[in-house]
Order: C-alpha cells, then structure tokens, then sequence
C-alpha cells in the first residue's frame, strides 16, 4: 500500500480486528485496482488509520481521530487537502461500519 503502510499492516491490522479473513481477495497490484486522482489521499489518510479504531462489546464504534494529526502530518496534508482528504475518510469510516454491521448480523 503505497504511502500508508505496507500489504503486511494492513492484514495485520485487519487479523487484530477479527477480519484477516476478509482480506483473501483483495488486490494486491495498484494496477489492478486503480484510484482517481481525487481519492489517493483519503484513501491513504484512512489507510494509516487503519489501526486507529475504537471498538466495544457491540463491535466497531468508529475511528478515534485523535491519531488525524498524526497521520496528516506523516502525508503532509494540510487546510484544504487535509479537509477534502478527511472527507473521503468519513465516507469510508460510514461504509466500513455498514459493512460491520450487516456481518454482525
């Protein structure tokens, strides 16, 4: 995963979550699963936060984005870059939770 961590964080991170068997079909390329322009820092914003989340009895409860700063500035991201960059992020953080939920049953 260029810019935010390796392939080997991201199944570690997702092992420490209970989902490293989500993880098997996942591209591994960037070739084979190209971004827009507009999406590679949010995605790579929310990459290193990946390990960032909070979780209850009830399961994920959101990012703890006490780590943004952090993060941003490990990407360089500031004002209007930061802010558009942590826009994708709440889309992203509000898929990932749907996606937790319906798993949850």
């Amino acid at each position: 995963m260029e810019g935010g961590g390796s392939s080997d964080d991201l199944h570690a991170a997702a092992a420490a979550m209970g989902l490293a068997d989500q993880l098997t079909d996942l591209p591994t390329d960037p070739a084979t699963c190209p971004l827009w322009p507009d999406s590679i820092q949010p995605v790579r914003l929310f990459a290193l936060l990946l390990t960032q989340w909070r979780v209850s009895m009830a399961g994920l409860m959101g990012l703890d984005y006490a780590a943004v700063p952090v993060a941003a500035r490990q990407l360089g991201l500031r004002g209007g870059h930061l802010k558009r960059a942590l826009e994708g992020v709440l889309v992203m953080e509000a898929e990932a939770l749907a996606w937790a939920r319906e798993q949850r049953g």
